[in-house]
């Protein structure tokens, strides 16, 4: 099962995050209709026995969705709660909205269009490259999915080279689980690849679209047993990502550029 990592903050209703009480009554009843259309099998659901209605349970959607019942049975009774955009976003894919639907619900939800999708860079700027060259410590431009896309000479001394790998295995969490020579470097690897699992999964929880974290997830768990028990487990704490960085005290300070890299 995966981490609901927006269940936690959710433990009740917050101060005017829905605008106004019109707002958050229609938005219910549109939430409520679009349920009721969907049918189980519409989404790989089995149809059951004891089911009363034809569409969806709330709790249904609430685990397509990846966020706890409670919130989204107070999101169906017009609550003053917050919804996050990529929470928005995950509801829309859950009730399987049409573009149309999916800006309405940004709209009665925020008052606002929803965001255009963001695109992944796959390079960064020559400027971009000429700060990560005269920097003196370890630094890396990588993208929200940790798909490395550019690195300096000290990196390149304490990662190992990118440039020597496939461009489709240049990521952090592939590096984490497949190159034989992270074991080495990190003494307390076990631990450091919980963290590194962890910290995956709650960059593709805020991302608006996760598909291509989920890609990644489902092509690292073929080839690594190890990361898909850490994967399929609940994650207990997020530390911070610098302690992932074995060794890195022998190189000086480890330093991510440009996550976005754009």
């Amino acid at each position: 099962m995966r981490n609901r990592v927006d269940q936690a903050p959710f433990k009740g209703p917050t101060p005017s995050r829905l605008g106004s009480a019109t707002a958050r009554a229609e938005l219910a009843q549109f939430l409520r209709s679009r349920r009721a259309r969907i049918r189980p099998a519409d989404v790989g659901l089995p149809q059951g026995t004891r089911r009363r209605a034809l569409g969806l349970r709330r709790e249904e959607v609430a685990r397509l969705a990846e966020v706890g019942v409670s919130w989204y049975t107070w999101l169906e009774q017009g609550r003053d709660i917050h919804a996050s955009e990529p929470l928005l976003e995950r509801l829309a894919r859950a009730l399987c909205l049409t573009p149309t639907e999916r800006a309405h619900l940004f709209e009665l939800a925020h008052g606002r269009p929803a965001a255009r999708p963001v695109i992944t860079p796959t390079a960064v700027s020559d400027v971009l490259k000429r700060v990560l060259d005269a920097y003196p410590f370890p630094a890396l431009a990588s993208t929200r999915r940790w798909d490395v896309l550019a690195w300096n000479q000290p990196a390149a001394l304490l990662y190992g080279d990118f440039g020597k790998r496939p461009v489709e295995f240049r990521n952090g969490l592939w590096s984490m689980f497949m190159d034989p020579d992270k074991r080495t470097q990190m003494p307390a690897w076990e631990r450091a690849a919980r963290v590194a699992v962890a910290r995956f999964r709650l960059d593709a929880a805020r991302a608006a679209d996760r598909s291509e974290f989920d890609t990644l997830a489902a092509q690292l768990a073929r080839v690594s047993p190890e990361f898909a028990r850490l994967w399929s487990e609940t994650a207990e704490f997020v530390a911070p990502l610098a302690k992932c960085l074995g060794g890195a005290e022998a190189m000086g300070r480890a330093a991510l550029v440009g996550r976005s890299a754009t």
